[in-house]
């Protein structure tokens, strides 16, 4: 019985198939042109005289058009479960261990059909690493520059967050508002091994790059501050000393 059912089911999968593909080579024959070429003048001489005419009739082929990108690449920007609104994001190891369990389940379709799943992974993960993926939307290296640089960067800044020698990571400060999130899991060194394997040497480089960038404008902020201090206490001594002589 168990093995009628599965012939059961393999012929109706097959018959399914052969009729989809009955009526995609059906769609080719000849006598369908005349009909979209008389649609087609329709249409223009309708435009003319402001006329609508009957609804545009789907072109062969049209199924086999990529409306959107690949979807491993919408899942795996998915598997970062950043919040905008809340700032929160998955923590590197997590997505690293996430995609490793996603590409081995996608291997296993290797065994079934001729398809290289690593090379269309390594293809997706490529564009990963970039600031924007080939359709300009976020990646993940995007994703996670934009969390450290506007939660963790800005936490140390306010004073909430600093950096613990002994235990090579970034720790929270007691506060009066306790941070939504725990600096050591985002910043040890494990969590950066996973996030430095995620995004490869280019997506580091622009971490890196924007790290500096923002770190380097507050240094020269904080030195500008410090110096207009100096010339107003300098320019304040001046005119006290002055006083005095005269």
């Amino acid at each position: 019985m168990f093995l009628d059912e599965m012939a059961k089911q393999a012929r109706n999968l097959i018959t399914d198939i052969c009729t989809e593909q009955c009526t995609l080579s059906d769609q080719l024959l000849p006598k369908h042109c005349a009909k979209t070429i008389s649609q087609a003048v329709n249409k223009k001489s309708k435009k003319q005289t402001g006329k609508k005419g009957e609804p545009e009739r789907e072109k062969p082929g049209v199924e086999s058009m990529r409306k959107n990108r690949l979807v491993v690449t919408k899942s795996i920007v998915g598997m970062t479960m950043y919040n905008q609104a809340t700032q929160e994001i998955a923590k590197p190891s997590e997505l690293l261990t996430s995609v490793r369990a996603y590409m081995t389940v996608l291997q296993s379709i290797e065994n079934y059909v001729q398809i290289d799943i690593t090379r269309v992974f390594n293809n997706v993960l490529l564009q990963q690493t970039q600031h924007l993926d080939s359709h300009g939307e976020p990646t993940i290296t995007s994703l996670y520059t934009n969390w450290y640089l506007e939660t963790l960067l800005r936490q140390v800044s306010n004073g909430h967050i600093a950096y613990f020698p002994a235990m090579k990571a970034f720790v929270n400060l007691p506060t009066e508002n306790e941070l939504t999130f725990n600096a050591e899991e985002y910043s040890d060194i494990s969590e950066m091994r996973s996030l430095s394997e995620l995004l490869g040497p280019y997506g580091m480089k622009f971490l890196s790059e924007s790290l500096m960038w923002h770190i380097s404008s507050q240094v020269a902020e904080l030195k500008y501050e410090i110096i207009e201090e100096l010339w107003s206490s300098n320019l304040a001594f001046a005119n006290y000393f002055l006083f005095q002589t005269e």
